[in-house]
C-alpha cells in the first residue's frame, strides 16, 4: 500500500491549484490518447480508486464544503514571492510556444533496459488536446478588465480559463462572474509569457501553443 505523508504548505498550494484548474473545467477539455503498454505489468492489489472516491464522496456534505472553500478562497493570498506581475502590452503580436519536455536522464525498466534515453523530447500536445483559451490579465487595470469582459461574452465563460498576473483573482471572479486563478511562475516560464493581456490557445496542426499579446490601448 502506498504511504501518504503530510504535504508541506507550498506543495499543497500547487496540488490545490491543479485541482482548481480541473474543477474549472480544464480537465474536461482534454482529449487523451492511449500511449500503449511499456515494460512488465502487474495485477492491481489495491481497491479501485474510482470506487473508493465514489464511496467517500457519497459521505460528504458537498454544499457545505463548497461554501467553506469559497470563504477560504476569498481570504487566500498567494505568497508575495510567488506572485507574477507583467507589464502591459504596447503592441499586438503572436508567437508559438513549444511546450515539449526533454528528459534529463534515461528512463529504464525493471531490468535496466533503456525505454526512453536522456535527451528524448516529449510533446504532450501529441497526446493531449487543450480545448480552452487561456486569458492572462492584470486585474488592477480597468482597460484589461473591459477587454476580458468582452472576450467572455463573445466566446462564452466556459471556454475561457482566466489567469491573473497582478491583483486578486477572487475579486476579479466575483466582478465578472467567472472563475479566475493566479498565474503561477511555472506557467509563466513554460509559455514564456512577457506581457498582458495575453491569449493562449493550442495550434492543433503544429502541436504547439500560440501566445498572442494584445494591446488594448492601441488605436484600431
Amino acid at each position: 500500500m502506498p504511504h501518504f505523508s503530510t504535504l508541506p504548505t507550498m506543495r499543497s498550494l500547487f496540488l490545490t491549484s491543479a485541482l482548481l484548474l480541473c474543477w474549472a473545467g480544464t480537465c474536461h477539455g482534454l482529449t487523451v490518447h492511449d500511449l500503449g503498454r511499456h515494460g512488465r505489468t502487474y495485477p492491481i492489489a489495491e481497491r479501485d480508486m474510482a470506487e473508493l472516491v465514489r464511496e467517500r464522496a457519497s459521505k460528504l456534505d458537498l454544499i457545505s464544503m463548497r461554501r467553506g472553500l469559497s470563504g477560504d478562497a476569498r481570504r487566500f493570498e498567494l505568497p508575495r514571492e510567488m506572485r507574477v506581475q507583467l507589464p502591459e502590452a504596447t503592441e499586438t503580436k503572436e508567437r508559438p510556444a513549444d511546450v515539449s519536455y526533454t528528459l534529463p536522464h534515461d528512463i529504464r525498466d525493471e531490468r535496466g533496459h533503456v525505454i526512453y534515453p536522456a535527451g528524448y523530447r516529449f510533446n504532450p500536445l501529441g497526446h493531449v488536446s487543450f480545448a480552452k483559451t487561456v486569458a492572462v490579465v492584470d486585474a488592477r487595470r480597468p482597460t484589461q478588465l473591459r477587454w476580458l469582459d468582452r472576450l467572455l461574452k463573445e466566446r462564452g465563460r466556459a471556454s475561457v480559463l482566466v489567469l491573473v498576473a497582478g491583483g486578486s483573482p477572487f475579486e476579479l471572479g466575483e466582478r465578472l462572474k467567472t472563475p479566475a486563478y493566479y498565474l503561477l511562475p511555472q506557467i509563466k516560464e513554460r509559455l514564456a509569457l512577457a506581457r498582458v493581456p495575453s491569449l493562449v490557445w493550442e495550434d492543433k496542426a503544429r502541436k504547439v501553443m500560440v501566445v498572442r499579446e494584445v494591446c488594448v490601448s492601441c488605436t484600431k
